[in-house]
């Protein structure tokens, strides 16, 4: 195994490949459907090669129709959610959006608007 590095990230972190014998193992996670290709980051047209592959295949992620890449994923999460997306926890005031696991989950309490109550700690509300 070797890793051929190519710098780092904003947050610090080290970028590189990784390598069994003469085998790239991020082209292979990829062509199996274990990881994504992200094309923000990378042009490389071997892991877009990989990824169309496992896509055709239905290969690990790509056996998902609805598979949702984490960027997209994190980014949905920043959104404000749409009014009647919101729970007050009356009792509290304190507001949780749908993504929360407090979300209509006490016995008293109602949909609200986005600005409505305290925002919870864990969802920001």
């Amino acid at each position: 195994m070797r890793i051929e590095t190519h710098g780092q990230d904003k947050y610090g972190r080290t970028l590189g490949e990784v390598f069994d014998g003469a085998e790239s193992i991020n082209r292979r996670l990829v062509r199996d459907g274990m990881a994504w290709h992200y094309v923000k980051y990378s042009t490389s047209k071997e892991l877009a090669d990989a990824e169309k592959s496992a896509r055709q295949s239905k290969a690990g992620l790509w056996a998902d129709p609805a598979a949702v890449p984490p960027w997209e994923y994190r980014a949905k999460k920043k959104q404000p959610a749409a009014t009647g997306e919101h729970w007050l926890n009356t009792p509290s005031n304190v507001r949780h959006n749908s993504t929360c696991k407090h979300f209509k989950a006490t016995k008293r309490g109602r949909l609200c608007g986005p600005d409505e109550g305290k925002p919870c700690g864990i969802c920001g509300g």
